[in-house]
């Protein structure tokens, strides 16, 4: 705070890993065969993910194979020294950093052995992990509610345990773990407020938006321009599971008001998507 006069949070490297103890993991990568220099031990992680919207072939790529960070030799299992017999994972070591400043790494790449440098920055998941002080995201069209997929909503929808309640789709965006583009998130047809145009859909809640007209959605700041600017007669909204949400566009916009009214809801939408 008193570097960035903000809260910025803890720094990552934008990455998934797994650990290098396997005898047939390591032949893959070819840490046994190569050449890695001077001051590098014959150990490391392979790089499984990582966030395309701060990573390029310059940085780090899924398939590497990290073997030091500043320096710092990575055991396979993500290790790095600390005191006389003690060990951390090597995430601390870049967690002492600041937003904005760079981290070498050394990295094998095709049986090659190279130097890089990544800039640090705070994670942007896809399903953000807590949003703090920031009013509730959500657009409301025809009694259909959207809003974005976060941590807090599924604390709120399913309790502390819910990765035993909540509905695959919805899980499987956490395990995503990275945005495939920048702002990308995950929309959430929440529910779908009581009317007469919204007959038949009972039951429909907590359920991802895949796409609005054959559009994939990725943000609902898009979702808002594809409803507003679509010329088609109805908006057909694509849902995980194979459902579907149909509503004459004209009957949804015109009704709107009216369910608003009728649920105490002032706006059909927050003041920022």
């Amino acid at each position: 705070i008193e570097k960035n006069g903000v809260y910025s949070g803890f720094v990552t490297l934008g990455i998934t890993w797994a650990p290098l103890e396997n005898r047939h993991m390591r032949d893959f990568v070819g840490i046994d065969e190569v050449d890695l220099g001077d001051g590098l031990a014959r150990s490391g992680v392979l790089v499984c993910k990582v966030d395309n919207t701060r990573h390029s072939e310059n940085t780090l790529q899924k398939g590497d194979t990290l073997l030091a960070v500043d320096g710092e030799s990575i055991a396979d299992d993500g290790t790095i020294p600390f005191r006389v017999m003690e060990r951390l994972a090597f995430a601390h070591k870049i967690s002492q950093k600041f937003v904005g400043q760079e981290c070498d790494v050394t990295v094998l790449r095709n049986k090659k052995v190279s130097p890089r440098r990544v800039v640090l920055a705070a994670p942007r998941y896809l399903v953000p992990e807590c949003v703090y002080d920031e009013a509730p995201r959500y657009l409301i069209v025809g009694g259909l509610v959207f809003v974005p997929l976060t941590l807090n909503y599924m604390l709120h929808e399913f309790g502390k345990r819910y990765y035993e309640k909540a509905p695959n789709a919805l899980l499987s965006t956490i395990d995503e773990r990275f945005q495939t583009v920048e702002g990308e998130e995950v929309v959430v047809l929440s529910q779908i407020l009581a009317s007469e145009i919204s007959s038949g859909y009972d039951g429909i809640r907590n359920i991802k938006l895949e796409s609005v007209n054959g559009v994939t959605v990725r943000s609902m700041r898009q979702l808002e321009v594809l409803i507003n600017t679509t010329e088609d007669e109805f908006l057909v909204f694509g849902l995980s599971h194979t459902q579907t949400v149909v509503l004459r566009r004209s009957v949804a916009l015109a009704a709107t008001p009216t369910i608003l009214q009728q649920h105490s809801i002032a706006q059909p939408r927050s003041a920022v998507l």
